[in-house]
């Protein structure tokens, strides 16, 4: 286990983060998510968790009170149970909802196309258009390497198109996010 010594909120609170769990690897984002809806001008919250079943997705009603509040967006794929996860409104408060679907991978829910140009968006700098947001990854090895790769292949997608070195820009991406202290695992 590492603890980097800056895996923290930036100091920042408009700046945008992504978060990437992988089971029980949501606890640490949980006192960044609840300082989140705290923060009156919070930057955008995502959160990309990986489960095996709804039922090793925790803190569901916390979570869907903050997506409810429009503090928190949540992508779930759960790997061993054909569903798909939503939040609606009870009346008196908001729960995820799993409704027939198909199993998934974390990096398959990053790289469906409407999360791989937000990510996309997120990772690019503000002089390339981006927001240059914070991402952070918590869980298993498997998991962090499928977060990576899936990180890897959105570069290539968006910066790397056409470019006659692929690799090289995806490497330079990586390296300037390391960098800059916005990836952190």
């Amino acid at each position: 286990i590492v603890h980097p010594p800056r895996f923290g909120l930036p100091l920042d609170p408009r700046t945008p983060i992504v978060m990437f769990a992988g089971g029980a690897g949501l606890a640490p984002f949980r006192g960044f998510i609840q300082e989140r809806v705290r923060q009156a001008e919070a930057g955008e919250s995502w959160l990309f968790i990986g489960a095996r079943a709804p039922d090793e997705f925790p803190y569901q009603d916390e979570l869907a009170q903050a997506v409810e509040q429009g503090r928190l967006h949540v992508r779930a794929a759960f790997s061993r149970a054909d569903v798909t996860a939503r939040v609606v409104d009870h009346g008196d408060q908001a729960r995820f909802v799993f409704e027939h679907g198909s199993r998934g991978y974390i990096g398959a829910e990053m790289l469906r196309e409407e999360n791989a140009r937000r990510l996309w968006d997120l990772i690019r700098s503000v002089q390339d258009g981006g927001q240059e947001a914070y991402f952070y990854v918590c869980g298993r090895t498997d998991f962090a390497n499928a977060v990576m790769e899936a990180i890897k292949a959105i570069i290539r997608r968006f910066a790397a198109d056409g470019e006659a070195q692929p690799e090289a820009v995806v490497q330079r991406v990586l390296y300037r996010l390391v960098g800059e202290g916005r990836f952190l695992q």
